[in-house]
């Protein structure tokens, strides 16, 4: 039988829900900012605190890139695309890590008290796609 830690941390281990799952698609005219929202949802028991990080900041504008989910709640980040001189290749992505949070905390409290690796990461690659809508 599983121990009582082991069943907290398999509950963890779901962790957050990111939709979409894989590909955040920037499409149209490439020379324009323009926005894609994706949605972050608590599946665990607890609250969590989650950071955002991206390959390219310059080109990259995260909405809400650290903050803490309530269990079983959800909330909707908006990634930004500003242009810059450079071409976006495929090989940039969105990376979500995401830690257990004590009740009254803050999340940069959190992430700032944390060491080790993070409970769970998922990635987003970037795809940018540039055929006119």
């Amino acid at each position: 039988f599983p121990s009582p830690h082991q069943l907290a941390m398999a509950a963890l281990k779901r962790g957050l829900q990111i939709e979409p799952h894989d590909c955040l698609t920037f499409s149209g005219d490439l020379s324009k900012e323009m926005r894609v929202t994706f949605s972050v949802t608590n599946m665990s028991d607890q609250k969590l605190a989650y950071k955002i990080k991206c390959t390219k900041n310059e080109a990259f504008k995260i909405s809400s890139a650290i903050d803490v989910i309530p269990s079983g709640q959800y909330k909707n980040i908006t990634i930004t695309y500003r242009p810059i001189s450079e071409e976006i290749s495929d090989r940039h992505h969105i990376g979500i890590y995401y830690i257990p949070a004590p009740e009254g905390c803050t999340a940069s409290s959190v992430w700032r008290e944390h060491y080790g690796p993070p409970c769970g990461e998922y990635r987003l690659r970037i795809n940018m796609d540039p055929t006119q809508e």
